[in-house]
């Protein structure tokens, strides 16, 4: 007990044991945009996306937030562009290989970037991107100092974050009435917190640790020793950075995503935007998402020069729903707050292995490789016609095939895989620029047997899970006519075998058009439509389909100053049926940054938002603490209110308070069950506080 009692103040120990030999350093940051400005303009339209996608649950809002946290660690670790490598530069997921190539081509050529402003002599790199770039890379010293193995496990960057969510309200689950009722009742404290310690060196040497407890879950108690949730992991480069090896928990993410992951995460506008590169990732799992990763050990090893293998072995206890010895569903959503909930918790016990050849050459790659996994209980959720073919017994595995290629006039990357019974999973994206102008045309073609079955598996889909679905996506990009980028792609897919709420073959369409461009004044225009169509049940007639269509309009409109910004966005949509009237959604927010000191920010945004359901709720970027979700949805009839403030206390620590206000009109009360809070209102304040330092290499 004493020790569990300790054990929230080890992060704290190590901070204070590594700053005696510490030293602060920042580089210069030219950024010509705003992070929040960024987040809305890179991940908008595939977060927009979920409002469509009935059914994805908490795997994808997991899978996003996953992603926004890799994003996150990009921008606050930038890479040097006068010392990053090729592997480095191509990590950034909205650069070509081809454009890295010419990267480093300019570098070798003028021996250094003086500033950032020099990319733009640089004709391949658009005017977005290296908006883009400044966020993530700056132009610093060409001396990499010789590295010792203490520089390389004590000279690096530290930080450690300490997060509170405190709820300004109650909710029926801490209420004493329903002591007597456990599975109405939380067992923990109301207030959520988070420690995270990182260490990150050029090298590639990397450790961390992470500790979670979600508000309403028990603090040292049953299986929470203390917390519900830890995470550790250690990034080990060996033999001059040619192998590489992981302990603890970390990501996989292979070629398309269709065995082990992927970095679409179901964004279809990210085809257009993002370089079109084959991952081959092993990486540090660093997000306080408590599902997907592997735990364990890997490891990476250069083989010469074009050949390179990857190896893993995990073990971890998932949860899971039980009767008797079977399981009937996995849980992803990582709560154990009530007595049913902490029932189901690391109920489970997986075993995962897997391997990677893979071949690289300039401009490409190809790999081929496979995984097995193991559980110690049968899994056999009760049967319906929608999850026939679900993974079912106490094995699954697969494997697969893919190749990558990126020249100057076209890119192209594509994935064949195959389950334990040979079911087949296929995915493939063409990208072709035809001109010397950034316009460009993507082709991507996806056909996913009703009967394959890939656990771990995500990529770009229109249903909730790898399976079942025959698909076709054209879009179109272009950028460059005083610095405007235009986009939009269509997206069509047919599903063969029944689905959730669907009990018959069905289609499905989307379509997207985006448009942004620059005013005279230090304003920019930016407007977007989304109409989406999928078949669904008629209630109560099972078999019968019915069409629903849903067309979505935003219009924003954004000033960006250096001390200052607004954004003005309107957004409506409406939903059509052929059962139901029209039902529709609309919301006007305002965004604003005001920075009155170097050391100060300032936050707020102010939304008013009136939906007749939840179907047609709308989809708004809030100012958010860093790990922090970034999209939240609004629906029925309110007003959101957020403030956020951020100041840098001194060169090493920064602290930030966040507020939020919501208000509902036409609802007496929010939530249901034992998360309801009886009141129309709710209010969160969040406290966190970063200290960030380097260590005595950079002296």
């Amino acid at each position: 007990m004493k020790f569990q009692r300790l054990f929230p103040l080890l992060p704290i120990l190590l901070l204070w044991t590594a700053t005696c030999q510490a030293q602060t350093g920042k580089p210069y940051r030219e950024e010509y945009m705003e992070w929040e400005e960024f987040l809305e303009a890179y991940l908008y339209s595939d977060v927009a996306e979920a409002a469509e996608q009935e059914g994805e649950g908490e795997r994808g809002e997991q899978a996003r937030l996953e992603y926004l946290d890799r994003l996150e660690d990009l921008h606050r670790q930038p890479l040097n562009l006068n010392t990053a490598s090729r592997s480095e530069l191509l990590a950034l997921p909205f650069l070509t290989v081809a454009q890295v190539d010419t990267l480093l081509s300019y570098r070798q050529r003028h021996r250094r970037f003086v500033t950032l402003g020099e990319l733009q002599t640089i004709p391949q790199i658009t005017y977005q991107q290296r908006r883009y770039l400044s966020l993530f890379t700056f132009a610093g010293d060409t001396v990499r100092p010789p590295q010792t193995w203490q520089d390389r496990w004590l000279g690096g960057k530290y930080e450690v974050t300490a997060r509170a969510d405190v709820p300004l309200y109650r909710r029926d689950g801490f209420k004493s009435t329903t002591a007597s009722k456990p599975n109405q009742h939380y067992y923990g404290p109301p207030v959520a917190h988070a420690l995270r310690y990182r260490y990150r060196h050029r090298s590639g040497a990397a450790y961390g640790m992470t500790l979670q407890q979600d508000a309403g879950e028990p603090f040292g108690r049953g299986n929470n020793r203390p917390y519900d949730y830890w995470s550790v992991y250690a990034q080990v480069p060996l033999l001059r950075q040619r192998t590489i090896l992981w302990l603890g928990d970390y990501d996989v993410l292979w070629g398309e995503g269709l065995l082990m992951g992927g970095m679409n995460y179901g964004g279809r506008a990210s085809l257009l935007g993002s370089a079109l590169r084959q991952p081959h990732f092993i990486r540090p799992h660093t997000s306080l998402t408590e599902q997907g990763f592997q735990r364990g050990v890997a490891a990476q090893t250069q083989i010469g020069k074009r050949w390179e293998a990857q190896a893993f072995a995990s073990f971890r206890r998932v949860d899971a729903h039980l009767d008797g010895d079977t399981v009937t569903s996995l849980r992803d959503a990582g709560l154990h707050r009530t007595k049913s909930e902490i029932l189901t918790q690391r109920t489970l016990s997986e075993v995962l292995m897997g391997a990677r050849l893979l071949c690289h050459w300039r401009g490409g790659a190809a790999s081929v490789g496979g995984y097995g996994a193991w559980y110690d209980k049968t899994i056999y959720p009760a049967l319906h016609d929608y999850n026939r073919y679900y993974l079912r017994g106490k094995s699954a595995g697969g494997w697969s095939i893919d190749a990558a290629h990126d020249a100057r006039r076209w890119q192209y990357r594509g994935e064949c895989a195959f389950d334990a019974s040979l079911h087949a999973a296929t995915s493939h994206t063409l990208r072709l620029s035809p001109t010397m102008r950034p316009f460009s045309v993507v082709v991507q073609a996806r056909y996913f047997s009703p009967r394959f079955v890939a656990p771990y598996a995500e990529t770009l889909q229109s249903a909730s899970r790898v399976q079942n679905e025959l698909g076709l996506l054209l879009g179109a990009d272009y950028q460059g006519w005083r610095r405007a980028k235009f986009s939009g792609y269509v997206d069509y897919s047919y599903h063969e075998r029944p689905m959730y709420r669907v009990s018959a073959p069905s289609h499905r369409l989307r379509g997207w058009l985006s448009a942004a461009f620059p005013l005279r004044s230090a304003w920019e225009m930016e407007t977007r439509y989304q109409y989406s169509a999928k078949q669904e049940d008629v209630t109560g007639h099972p078999g019968l389909l019915q069409f629903l269509h849903r067309h979505s309009l935003r219009l924003a409109a954004h000033l960006l100053q250096p001390n200052y910004s607004l954004h003005l966005s309107a957004d409506a949509c409406a939903l059509f049926s052929q059962t139901a009237s029209v039902r529709w959604g609309r919301m006007l927010s305002v965004r604003g940054m005001w920075k009155p000191l170097p050391t100060l920010q300032l936050h707020t945004f102010v939304a008013g938002f009136w939906t007749d359901d939840h179907a047609t709720r709308i989809y708004g970027y809030e100012p958010q603490l860093r790990h922090g979700g970034a999209f939240p949805s609004f629906a029925y009839q309110g007003a959101r209110l957020v403030l956020l403030g951020n100041w840098q206390l001194t060169s090493r620590a920064s602290i930030s308070l966040r507020y939020s206000f919501l208000r509902y009109f036409n609802r007496q009360e929010i939530s249901s069950g034992a998360a309801r809070i009886a009141s129309p209102m709710q209010n969160d304040l969040s406290l966190q506080f970063e200290w960030r330092w380097l260590g005595r290499a950079h002296r």
